[in-house]
């Protein structure tokens, strides 16, 4: 008889039943089954349980061949046709290194991963976040091998899909540390100013490593916790943004100043 037919599958994938293309003839019309298996297609090994007209095989990790051999009273022994079930490659996917810790509202470093391997020879890909590790959520439009991740608020996990042929496996996922935002600086600063008075805006709390000071374009000043104003003669603008011992710089909290343009009125008193 012959048996059929020849498959490609994935790795660590089951085929499909082998079955009989022409069924065995002549002899008794009685006949034993003996499936075998080979690696190599020269050395040669029965299958265990494998006596059927038929065989499925398990889930196959390399290149496998069989046949079957057909025992009946009188003719002997003969052998089938040979199947070739051809494996395709483990794929592979790569790694990413490695865990990164950011300051709030901040981006991470170029995430990389290596090279899958494996498979057809042909990948795509597909950059996945999460913020739990557990549940997983397609980025969209990252399908390039590495990824630029935005602007971060939260801890966020990071993994990347491959794709070859019908297989698909997973890198290792990388954590995204993100600190705590830190506290808005808090000034002495008044509402209103003598116009052409010199004075000092001092810090008050929290207490951090330095404070940096800009114009009201946001141009950098001066490091400190005091800045002063002189000659103060027309409305203006201050940032200041708190530095910690991260690096990390808080929001920019803005200091408006405005002239007091109350004058002293006098009133003649005249007495006859």
């Amino acid at each position: 008889g012959v048996i059929g037919s020849i498959q490609t599958i994935n790795y660590n994938t089951s085929p499909a039943e082998i079955v009989s293309i022409q069924t065995p003839s002549g002899g008794t019309g009685v006949y034993v089954y003996q499936w075998q298996q080979s690696q190599d297609n020269a050395t040669w090994s029965n299958i265990t349980g494998a006596t059927s007209e038929s065989h499925r095989p398990g889930n196959l990790v390399k290149t496998t061949y069989l046949k079957r051999v057909i025992t009946s009273e009188y003719c002997g022994t003969k052998e089938s046709n040979i199947v070739t079930i051809t494996v395709t490659y483990q794929l592979l996917p790569g790694s990413i290194t490695a865990d990164q810790t950011i300051c709030f509202k901040t981006a991470p470093n170029l995430l990389t991963c290596s090279a899958p391997s494996g498979g057809t020879g042909l990948f795509s890909f597909q950059w996945m976040k999460s913020f739990n590790n557990t549940d997983w959520f397609n980025i969209e439009g990252e399908v390039g091998s590495s990824i630029q991740p935005g602007i971060l608020t939260e801890n966020t996990y990071f993994r990347r899909g491959v794709s070859s042929g019908a297989n698909s496996s997973f890198s290792n996922s990388v954590k995204v540390t993100v600190y705590q935002p830190l506290n808005i600086p808090i000034t002495d600063t008044k509402n209103f100013y003598c116009k052409g008075t010199s004075f000092q805006l001092s810090v008050l709390n929290p207490v951090y490593v330095s404070y940096k000071w800009y114009d009201s374009s946001q141009n950098y000043l001066q490091d400190g916790t005091k800045i002063n104003v002189t000659n103060f003669s027309s409305d203006k603008k201050y940032y200041l943004k708190a530095v910690n011992s991260l690096g990390c710089f808080s929001d920019p909290v803005e200091i408006p100043l405005f002239v007091d343009n109350v004058h002293a009125g006098f009133t003649n008193d005249i007495t006859t």
